[in-house]
């Protein structure tokens, strides 16, 4: 539902509603356990969003799973793991969009973990059947790749710092695709993109303005933060 809606990024309350009004999918972040337990959150630490401390590779699920986040209007909404979001989520044929975070924990070998955080989402896209439904964005090449050896038919997404270093790195690694801030692609690269086959995702749309002008760019996905307003434009909306 995006960052002005009243229950936090990330948490199941928020998901839930916005498949509920209409959307097609949504994206959320993604963070890795001590013991391999996937759970959503996007930042650093803990205690940054969240009634718990650390950062959730130094910890295991038992000690996160009591955490709520902190925000004024949801001091009851409990930090979620990706495994619980899927057993109670209503997610029917809608798009998943897994944002990995690789925050990595105090001592830990780099290469490891990313064979460790793949294998964990591999194990859980498997179990769920997901795979035609997921769409997998890093800004770590070396992930990607990682991933790459687990499951060649994955649609990757590349988070690059500029479309052509993005257009460059997607087409030589042979991956499904881009998701850039709105404001760092205009419509003539998109249409670059699609020439090559790549599929465009865009954030940071965080106005009515800025839905309409990624709606003009023409890009396969948007992750608008006021998506009741871009629902209404494609009558895709449901109270």
């Amino acid at each position: 539902m995006g960052i002005f809606y009243r229950f936090p990024i990330n948490s199941q309350e928020s998901i839930q509603q916005c498949f509920d009004i209409g959307s097609t999918g949504s994206e959320m972040d993604l963070q890795l356990t001590k013991d391999s337990v996937l759970v959503l959150f996007h930042d650093t630490k803990l205690e940054d969003g969240s009634t718990g401390n650390g950062i959730i590779n130094d910890k295991n699920w038992d000690e996160i799973k009591d955490s709520y986040h902190k925000t004024p209007l949801s001091r009851k909404v409990k930090v979620v793991s990706l495994a619980n979001l899927l057993n109670n989520i209503n997610k029917s044929d809608y798009k998943l969009v897994f944002d990995c975070k690789l925050y990595l924990g105090t001592g830990k070998n780099y290469d490891r973990f990313l064979h460790t955080y793949a294998n964990a989402l591999k194990n859980i896209i498997d179990l769920h059947q997901l795979n035609e439904r997921v769409f997998i964005e890093s800004s770590d090449t070396n992930f990607l790749r990682v991933l790459k050896t687990k499951d060649s038919q994955l649609k990757l997404f590349y988070y690059p710092q500029t479309f052509e270093i993005g257009l460059e790195t997607a087409n030589r690694m042979e991956l499904f695709g881009i998701t850039i801030p709105n404001e760092k692609i205009n419509k003539e690269q998109v249409a670059i993109a699609h020439k090559h086959g790549k599929t465009i995702a865009v954030w940071n749309v965080s106005s009515e303005n800025k839905n309409i002008e990624a709606i003009s760019k023409n890009v396969d996905f948007i992750q608008s933060d006021r998506l009741k307003h871009l629902l209404k434009i494609f009558d895709l909306y449901q109270k």
